[in-house]
């Protein structure tokens, strides 16, 4: 899942524009695309913020061809206590899912 504060980069052939620039996802948790205006992507997978940028590509070119890839993952921060090695608040970069599930079990 996209957050704020990702980074991506978008590869097409066709849309030069945007091709190999880095996009942060801001606070708003849109991106703000110079010839797109700002396209919302917090909460989605890297394929379905391929097709909401494609949605928004296909009022300027026909069946645009994008890529999105996850440059950069947020970092979150996580406490860590008891008898470990270095204990208090640690930051990781994008909590990993299998973290999240594992500690909801116990």
């Amino acid at each position: 899942m996209l957050a704020t504060d990702d980074e991506i980069s978008i590869r097409s052939l066709q849309v030069k524009e945007i091709t190999d620039n880095p996009f942060r996802i801001e606070q708003s948790g849109e991106v703000n695309f110079a010839m797109l205006g700002r396209v919302s992507l917090a909460g989605t997978t890297a394929q379905e913020a391929e097709t909401r940028i494609r949605a928004s590509l296909e009022k300027f070119y026909v069946k645009p061809d994008i890529a999105v890839d996850v440059a950069v993952k947020h970092i979150e921060p996580a406490s860590v206590i008891g008898a470990v090695g270095t204990p208090g608040v640690q930051k990781i970069r994008g909590i990993p899912h299998c973290l999240i599930r594992n500690y909801c079990r116990t």
